[in-house]
């Protein structure tokens, strides 16, 4: 019984850090939600209160992986063990990453709609900007989406050349895309610089 306590307690041990770096990144995440909360109570502030409401999941996410990546180099496995560890960290890296930023460009859409109200008789320009603003995020999270699939491709070695190809067509899309949602652009900028120098 004590020899096979023996055998499993470097694996516990393991474990136990893992976990605990994972309890501290849950603790993080919390202490800073707990912030932002109090500050959006005082100041009724959009951008706090969409903060809240669209990023809390990923952040805590994001905290938990970068604390347990931070106590991978601690724990002692083995050359390949540790690759395939950190190959799967990595991926989960990038897809926290990318769903903090997706949930970042709901953040924005946010506070631009908030600066526009659609239940008023004169609503055109204000449903304009809605429709213009909802296809500019869809756009940039689909983009978010495709480079963070290419970029996790990339991390392993059989799908290198496959993830650096999607990678290259994404770029080239993105221009086409930018090209093409030129005139989008053009009009929501104009339709934002106009309500925020607006009293």
């Amino acid at each position: 019984m004590i020899e096979l306590f023996e055998n499993w307690k470097p694996i516990i041990f393991d474990l136990a850090i893992i976990i605990g770096a994972g309890i501290i990144g849950i603790i993080v995440h919390l202490i800073v939600f707990h912030i932002l909360t109090r500050i959006q109570k005082r100041t009724s502030s959009v951008v706090f209160g969409s903060l809240v409401k669209h990023t809390r999941r990923p952040f805590k996410y994001l905290m938990v992986l970068l604390v347990i990546n931070i106590v991978i180099p601690v724990i002692e496995l083995p050359e390949s063990t540790l690759y395939i560890v950190d190959s799967i960290f990595r991926s989960l890296f990038i897809i926290a990453v990318s769903w903090l930023t997706i949930c970042l460009t709901a953040v924005a859409e946010d506070l631009i709609l908030s600066r526009y109200k659609i239940d008023t008789k004169d609503n055109l320009q204000a449903r304009k900007i809605y429709t213009q603003t909802q296809t500019i995020r869809k756009i940039l999270a689909a983009i978010i989406i495709i480079l963070a699939v290419a970029l996790i491709l990339m991390g392993f070695d059989s799908f290198r050349q496959l993830g650096t190809g999607i990678l290259a067509s994404a770029g080239l899309a993105s221009v086409v895309i930018g090209l093409a949602a030129q005139k989008i652009f053009g009009n929501l900028l104009a339709g934002i610089q106009i309500a925020f120098t607006q009293p």
